[in-house]
């Protein structure tokens, strides 16, 4: 049984027909009026989420420093030998500009590295560390920081072609400056050999009576290193014969070939030195100045001369 107040019918009665409602043009714009107002408040409150969301929380101290080396590690890494390895490989040498390998030498010396000591002793080996600590900045600093650079701000195809002909430019540059700067064909004296010469002959500088006479080939690094090697023994205690009167000077000789090498002593006969020569040999091989005999028939019994050949 359906209730007749609650179907809204009546008992033997007609049923009515359901009314219906029609919105205005102006209440539907009302409506949309309202519906895009809501949804404007609506992205209004979740933008301010957003925001109130990315607020930073806070940080200690050292969270920044480990996030600070996270993010810049690598640019930190690669820049040390340009930020503290070229400036302290400077300033070790930076006395001035004759003694810049010299100190290099005195550090070498101290760390027991007697042969690059010797090396960088040299007068001449100056200007090459010098360089040579440039050029290899030089290329450390195109191919940390360049060749990246490329590689990231470049089409790729671009880079396909740009970065091998850099590469190549790079190899080209550092061989050449590695011939130009290490290419040294000049012999010299060392200040450990003129040490060692002046502890082994100067005790026995009385067995030699006669003056030394000293012969170079024609060629400016023999004459060069023949007068290196007089101004060595005459501080070792030798008399010496120059030939000028203004410097120390060599007796000049030909080479009949490039056979004659080395350092050498003239004698009558190489397979019977005489005493004088013999130890002047041995003083100078103590000093790590390799040196031989070689025969000349023309040299009487006791003479002998010391001869510096082609390199």
């Amino acid at each position: 049984m359906v209730c007749a107040r609650y179907a809204g019918i009546s008992f033997g009665g007609p049923i009515p027909r359901r009314r219906i409602f029609r919105m205005s043009r102006e209440g539907r714009r009302q409506r949309e009026l309202g519906r895009q107002e809501r949804q404007h408040r609506e992205s209004v409150r979740q933008k301010d989420s957003r925001r109130q969301a990315s607020l930073p929380l806070p940080v200690s101290r050292r969270q920044l420093e480990a996030d600070f080396l996270r993010e810049f590690k690598w640019t930190i890494i690669k820049s040390l030998p340009l930020g503290i390895i070229l400036p302290m490989t400077i300033f070790f040498g930076s006395v001035g500009p004759d003694d810049f390998a010299k100190n290099y030498a005195a550090w070498a010396r101290k760390w027991g590295l007697t042969d690059w000591a010797d090396w960088l002793s040299l007068y001449a080996t100056g200007p090459h560390v010098f360089w040579g600590v440039i050029l290899v900045s030089f290329i450390y600093l195109v191919l940390a920081f360049g060749l990246p650079f490329l590689i990231e701000n470049t089409k790729r195809t671009t880079a396909a072609v740009v970065v091998p002909i850099t590469v190549a430019i790079i190899i080209a540059i550092a061989v050449y400056g590695q011939h130009e700067i290490s290419f040294d064909p000049d012999r010299h004296v060392t200040e450990r050999q003129r040490a060692k010469l002046k502890e082994i002959i100067g005790p026995i500088a009385g067995a030699f009576p006669r003056a030394l006479t000293v012969a170079a080939a024609e060629n400016p690094e023999a004459d060069g290193y023949a007068i290196e090697l007089m101004v060595a023994l005459a501080l070792a205690g030798m008399k010496l014969v120059s030939f000028s009167d203004k410097m120390v000077a060599p007796m000049p000789m030909k080479a009949l070939s490039t056979s004659v090498k080395g350092v050498f002593l003239q004698v009558p006969d190489r397979m019977n030195p005489p005493n004088e020569p013999r130890k002047l040999a041995e003083a100078l091989n103590g000093a790590d100045i390799n040196t031989h005999f070689a025969t000349n028939p023309d040299l009487s019994a006791d003479n002998y001369i010391l001869t510096v050949g082609l390199q």
